[in-house]
C-alpha cells in the first residue's frame, strides 16, 4: 500500500505535529524540574539557617551548664567547709 504525494504530506505533517508537542511536553517538564530545583535550593537555604540556630543554641547551652556546674562544686565545697566546722566544733 503505497502512498500519494497528499498522503504522504498529512503523515509528514502529523509526524510533525506529533514531535512537536512531544517538545512543549518535554518543555513543560523542563520548567517543572526547574522550579523544583530552586524550591530544594529554598530548602537547603532553610537548613543552613536551623543549624545555624542549633549551633548557637549549643554554644549557649554549653556556656550555661558550665556556669552552673561551677555554681554546684562551689555550693558543694562551700556545704563540706560547713559540714566539717560544725563537726569541729561539737568536739
Amino acid at each position: 500500500m503505497a502512498l500519494d504525494e497528499a498522503g504522504r504530506f498529512r503523515l509528514t505533517t502529523k509526524l510533525a505535529d506529533t514531535l512537536g508537542q512531544d517538545d512543549a511536553g518535554f518543555a513543560r517538564v523542563d520548567a517543572q524540574f526547574a522550579q523544583v530545583a530552586i524550591s530544594f535550593a529554598h530548602v537547603d537555604g532553610r537548613f543552613f539557617q536551623v543549624d545555624a540556630k542549633l549551633s548557637d543554641l549549643r554554644t549557649e547551652l554549653h556556656k550555661t551548664l558550665r556556669v552552673h556546674f561551677l555554681a554546684l562544686i562551689t555550693t558543694m565545697v562551700a556545704m563540706n567547709t560547713m559540714m566539717v566546722s560544725i563537726v569541729a566544733l561539737l568536739k
